[in-house]
């Protein structure tokens, strides 16, 4: 369990590291945008969606369980 955890902090710390250490011009020039496919854009957009839904409104569940339940 330990070791588990010592190796997810050093990649964590990594990240951090990345963010707010290293400088502008010490970044690899060979590092780039990813182009992503517009199905995963798709994606992406309808599940970010579907999670405000649930967080602001989660009577929402409720009501897609009741209209399943229904048959709407």
């Amino acid at each position: 369990m330990w070791v588990n955890a010592t190796i997810s902090l050093y990649y964590y710390l990594m990240v951090i590291k990345w963010m707010y250490l290293v400088k502008q011009e010490d970044i690899p020039s060979n590092i780039g945008k990813i182009k992503v496919p517009l199905t995963g854009n798709v994606a992406l957009a309808i599940t970010s969606v579907g999670m405000v839904l649930i967080g602001v409104l989660p009577q929402f569940i409720k009501w897609i369980e009741f209209s399943v339940q229904r048959g709407f």
